[in-house]
């Protein structure tokens, strides 16, 4: 498991989202913030927000549940941050940098 949502040792999968916020006290706002990718996130052309939503849950202010919420934004930025590559709806490889203190998001 990984340590935290940065941890970039451990590939995301299923078995490596977080199940909980054990100790992590930070708000869904606070890690959307923190995560220039996960903040910029919306319904682009080739971004299913929906499906992701069913996947690591609703990160969006939607969600009226503040601890499942952060537990969402957690686990998608997880995803985010690890996750070097993934496929679109279409079937193209799209190249996700990691976000660094310096992006620019």
């Amino acid at each position: 498991m990984p340590k935290d949502e940065k941890d970039t040792s451990v590939a995301p999968s299923s078995d490596t989202l977080f199940k909980s916020m054990d100790g992590d006290n930070r708000s869904a706002d606070q890690i959307i913030n923190d995560n220039p990718v996960l903040k910029n996130l919306g319904n682009q052309k080739d971004i299913k927000q929906e499906d992701l939503k069913k996947q690591f849950g609703d990160w969006t202010s939607n969600n009226p549940d503040e601890k499942s919420r952060a537990l969402a934004a957690k686990n998608m930025s997880y995803f985010l941050i690890t996750s070097k590559h993934w496929i679109t709806a279409k079937g193209a490889i799209v190249a996700i940098s990691q976000p660094t203190a310096k992006s620019k998001g």
